[in-house]
């Protein structure tokens, strides 16, 4: 059964990501390339949406008792199989996946310009998630 605590939890913490992340729209480009202290912080709260993101999703996937995926891009996959999700929703998490693992991996080489057009045009994406999380609660 979906701990509700736990799920509630999470789908409240990418709410405030989002509020947060939402702020970095109003900063015009060359200032948010220009300055760490901002796209810095944006990674951040971009990593930690993601994380919430994924946290929910494989504890819907345990819930479920489906097989664990083998990534977590896979996560989302495996919910659209087992009918849980829309595939284009699942489509384009996993593009959030991977971007996750640039934001933890790749920390070095990335690129600031792609963080802000993530925010300024991509954010949707995690919002839609955080619709569809919400109406799983129990």
């Amino acid at each position: 059964m979906v701990d509700r605590a736990t799920l509630s939890r999470r789908l409240d913490a990418l709410a405030g990501y989002l509020e947060r992340l939402r702020a970095f729209q109003a900063v015009p480009e060359a200032e948010f390339v220009a300055r760490p202290e901002l796209h810095d912080l944006a990674e951040r709260y971009l990593h930690l949406a993601v994380e919430a993101v994924l946290d929910i999703a494989h504890h819907l996937i345990a819930d479920r008792g489906l097989e664990t995926p083998e990534t977590n891009a896979a996560a989302f996959e495996k919910l659209t199989r087992a009918g849980h999700m829309e595939a284009g929703l699942a489509a384009r998490l996993q593009g959030w996946a991977r971007f996750r693992n640039v934001l933890v991996h790749l920390y070095l080489d990335i690129d600031h310009k792609r963080t802000y057009a993530v925010i300024q045009s991509e954010l949707n994406d995690l919002n839609d998630f955080l619709a569809w999380g919400t109406a799983r609660l129990p």
